[in-house]
């Protein structure tokens, strides 16, 4: 065949073993096309584990919902989910052009609730509870009442002198 004009479509052949107490060993494989050609290359392993990746501390769980805003929508309903949004826009609000702006804390409070949006695009990150705490944690210090006032546990200037 030849190869269309956008390039070749790239292609993933999976094994697994689902007993962790297991051991397989492999030394040649063919996946065949109805041709009669063998579709992977370095099926013999003779280049070593070139095209190869080995993959052994990830499960895939094809139920899982590996999105933040899907994740708490099904979970939390609309409701859940506007509140999230809601408290996300407040806390971003207040570092970048309120309260908190001026603070030494701000910009890394704020890339890290951005951090938080990013790994959310791709994965579950409420699945955790010790990063979700972190998570409402941050959110918590982004809030007004949380303000950044002189001699408080978030007064960077009161931290560094106290020591």
């Amino acid at each position: 065949d030849p190869e269309p004009w956008f390039g070749h479509r790239l292609k993933m052949f999976s094994l697994a073993v689902s007993d962790a107490a297991a051991v397989a060993e492999i030394d040649a494989l063919a996946l065949l096309s109805p041709s009669g050609a063998d579709l992977l290359v370095n099926g013999d392993f003779s280049q070593g584990t070139a095209r190869w990746l080995g993959v052994a501390q990830s499960y895939f769980d094809p139920w899982h919902l590996d999105n933040l805003a899907l994740e708490v929508l099904v979970e939390r309903g609309l409701v859940g989910l506007l509140a999230l949004v809601a408290l996300f826009g407040y806390a971003f609000w207040q570092l970048l052009w309120g309260s908190a702006r001026g603070q030494p804390l701000a910009p890394y409070l704020a890339a890290a609730l951005f951090a938080v949006l990013l790994v959310g695009l791709v994965s579950s990150v409420m699945d955790v509870p010790r990063v979700v705490f972190l998570f409402y944690l941050m959110m918590l210090w982004s809030l007004p009442s949380m303000n950044f006032r002189k001699g408080s546990m978030l007064d960077c200037d009161a931290c560094v002198k106290n020591k």
